[in-house]
Parts: C-alpha cells; structure tokens; sequence
C-alpha cells in the first residue's frame, strides 16, 4: 500500500503544483491590493478570495481522482494491482485530501503573510488560526461526501450530478432543525440584519458564507462599529456543524468500507445506486410541489408559480434523460412521477393549511420542511 500511495502522490505532483500557484496568486494579488484608510484600518478580512476555492476544489479534485472507476480500462489496470479495493478506496481519498489542503495550506498563509507586513492595525491575527482549522476540517468532510457520491455513479456526468444531489440530502437535514429554532421565537432575519448572518432559505452556501461572515467579525477590531455575534446565531451554526460534520463522517465511512459492493463490469452503464437517480428525482419532484402549492398564498410567489413549474419540470425530465440515456418515459417511472407529484401536493396543502391556520405567522421564513429548494 505505502508503494502505490507514493505512486499515485507523484502522479499528482503537477496538478499540485499548478493549483497551489493559481490560489496562491489570487491570494497574495488580493492581500497586497487591500485598502488601508489613513490610520491603516482595513474594512474586511478577505476571506473569500481563498475559502471559496478551497470549497469548490474539495467538491471537484475527487471527482477527477475517483473518475478511474468509471473507465472500464483504468479499472481493469487498478484492480489487477497485488492491492484490495478498499485500500485503493483509501489511498485514492488520501490523494485527494493532500491534493487539496497542501494547495490551501500554502496560499492561505503566504496571503496572510502578505497581509502581515502590510501591519494594518485592527486585524486580529491569531483568529486567523482557528479560521484555518475549522476550514480545514470542512474541507476533508466535503471531500468525503463529494467522493462517496461520485462513486455511487458508474459514469462521470452521473457522478457529478450525484454530488450535487448530496448537497441537496444536506440541505433538507438542515432545514427543520433550522426551522425549529425559528419556531422556538428565533427570527432569522434578525439575526441577518444584526450580525450580518445571511442564511438565506436555508441554503448551504449561504450558511457557507455566513461562517465565513462570523470569523471575519472575529478577525477586524471593531473601530467604527461593533458587530454582534447573537446566541441565535450560535445556535444555528452550531446545529448546522454537527449535522454536516455526522453526515460527512457516515459519507466517509461508506466510501471506504463499500468498494467490495460495487461491481467492475458496471462502469459506464446506468448508475442504479439508491444514492442517486433513483431517490433523488422523485424526492425533487415532492419537494417542488410541496413548495410550490405552500406558497400559493403569497401573491408575489404565486405569479412565479406556472413558471417554476415549468421550468423545474424541464430540468427534472433532463435528469431522466441523462439517467436513462432515453427520451422515452418508462411506465414505471411515470407510476413513480405521478406519485410523486401527488405526494408532493398533499405535502403544500398541509403547508398552506399550517400557514392559513395560524401555526405559522411567515415573518421567519418558510416551514423547512416545506421549502425543500
């Protein structure tokens, strides 16, 4: 195992290279362009010049790294190696975690250098360390789940659609504990207008973002102003981590101990694992009439109704598409989508009647297990 994992380590040497320089010069540009007002303030931290990559690169290098298992020849050449599948599995996730994080480690502290000798005088540097670990440890956990859904597919287009459809299982854990904390007498959009915390409708990303929001409240010294980090807004974070941090571990521990599960002579047929086309396409079809017939009280959001079907409706049967390789409607999948549709309804009456009823004022957003999107 040590041989091949220092094997695969070089075949990456370049990749390593190229990605740790093109982060490290967006973030050292960016570092050494940042305005300083006359008493050497700077108005931000600049996190996001370098956290973003870093969430897309952990989302996308292991599709890249895992992309052999779908290409009949590479598989035949890896499985033939005096090695099992689930160390494979595992020196091929090592890969890509260095992959990433040696090209983060590299830029995120060259720009925080850069910024250092620039000495602006309200940054607290020694948050910059925390900032480091919490995203570091965000990035192996997304690195899991993008790897465990990639190779769940038997094609590479089907593995990325997959992974999107991972962050979509994350999204709905996430949204009615969110929503609890709103219906405890939490106001969301308070927390928004006070601490800059943007949440959104509950939308990974954004809850991305508002993390990254919190530790730049952490890092630049209040001069002017004085930001507020509200108990709410711990709550949410807090509650969000340790979903997202259970979910990753189980992604992870499902992609090391399932290689022997997976069959070689399924490489670029149709990707049947539960984990993808199969529950996802009638779930998102659930949820967008869940949200859709819910928000038929709202006038501004019932305008926008005929056209979010239709469109959702077309993105949906792209995805059949994809999945079956067919423009034709199986009988099987149509008795699936009508259900579907049907249960999806029946779901935004009870959310419309939730709503009308009283249970529910809308000043904190919608019931999350209601806004699915």
């Amino acid at each position: 195992m040590k041989k091949y994992l220092v094997f695969e380590l070089k075949k990456i040497l370049l990749p390593l290279i190229a990605l740790t320089a093109i982060m490290s010069i967006v973030y050292i540009i960016t570092m050494s362009n940042i305005w300083l007002d006359t008493q050497n303030h700077i108005r931000g931290a600049f996190l996001e010049p370098i956290l973003w990559p870093l969430l897309f690169a952990s989302l996308i290098v292991p599709m890249f790294v895992f992309s052999f298992k779908n290409d009949p020849r590479a598989l035949d050449c890896i499985y033939t190696l005096p090695i099992n599948r689930k160390k494979i599995y595992l020196v091929k996730s090592i890969v890509a975690v260095v992959l990433v994080l040696v090209s983060f480690v590299i830029s995120f502290w060259l720009g925080i250098l850069t910024l250092a000798f620039r000495a602006p005088t309200n940054v607290n540097f020694i948050y910059y360390l925390p900032t480091f670990l919490i995203f570091s440890m965000i990035s192996v956990l997304v690195i899991g789940l993008s790897s465990f859904m990639f190779t769940r597919a038997n094609r590479n287009i089907d593995g990325a659609i997959f992974v999107v459809f991972g962050l979509f299982a994350l999204l709905i854990l996430v949204a009615p504990f969110i929503t609890v904390i709103e219906m405890s007498g939490t106001n969301i959009d308070i927390i928004i207008r006070r601490s800059w915390l943007d949440v959104g409708h509950y939308n990974l990303f954004a809850l991305y973002q508002s993390l990254i929001n919190t530790m730049e409240r952490l890092l630049i010294i209040p001069t002017f102003f004085r930001p507020v980090i509200l108990p709410q807004q711990v709550a949410v974070m807090v509650t969000v981590g340790i979903i997202f941090f259970v979910a990753c571990i189980l992604f992870w521990v499902g992609l090391i101990f399932t290689p022997n599960m997976q069959k070689a002579e399924e490489a670029g047929n149709d990707s049947n694992s539960l984990f993808g086309y199969k529950t996802f396409i009638p779930f998102m079809t659930i949820s967008l009439m869940a949200t859709v017939i819910s928000r038929i009280w709202i006038r501004t959001a019932a305008a926008f109704i005929p056209i979010t079907i239709i469109v959702s409706t077309i993105i949906v049967y792209v995805i059949y598409i994809i999945y079956r390789r067919s423009f034709k409607i199986k009988k099987v999948d149509l008795i699936l989508g009508v259900s579907s549709i049907l249960i999806g309804v029946l779901l935004g009456v009870i959310g419309f009647l939730i709503i009308n009823w009283g249970w529910w004022d809308g000043t904190i957003g919608t019931p999350g297990f209601i806004l699915l999107y």
